[in-house]
């Protein structure tokens, strides 16, 4: 059996809501999520070639199913690479939850050597999220 931690709770509220797909890329920051997914056989995984492609994705799928999109990326460079197809869902109003994780703040700072690390990934995104 594995520990329960946040990723399970995030998965187990996100099958509560009704989400059966899940878009994104396994990696070493969402390996989590990943493995709380493998908890709920009716959830299905579709992992695209790019961050981006994730997003889109979701975007696609709320515009076709009219159900919530939902995008796993990595922080930091993985993060930005979604820009793009977050301005677009949120441009059009579209239903896209993007999960991503983001270093603690006392140790975000260029050159500390963390993994993915951007200094304001939060705020890089405040103008395409509500």
């Amino acid at each position: 059996m594995t520990t329960r931690n946040g990723a399970h709770a995030l998965v187990e509220a996100l099958v509560a809501e009704g989400v059966e797909t899940l878009f994104g890329i396994p990696g070493v920051d969402t390996l989590g999520v990943y493995d709380a997914f493998l908890d709920h056989p009716s959830l299905t995984a579709i992992n695209p070639r790019h961050e981006q492609g994730a997003v889109f994705m979701a975007d696609g799928f709320f515009r076709a199913s009219g159900q919530i999109g939902v995008a796993v990326t990595s922080g930091g460079p993985g993060a930005l690479n979604t820009l793009t197809a977050m301005g677009t869902a949120f441009n059009d109003s579209s239903a896209v939850l993007h999960v991503v994780n983001d270093n603690p703040a006392h140790v975000r700072r260029r050159g500390r050597g963390y993994f993915h690390d951007i200094a304001d990934q939060k705020g890089v995104f405040r103008p395409v999220t509500d």
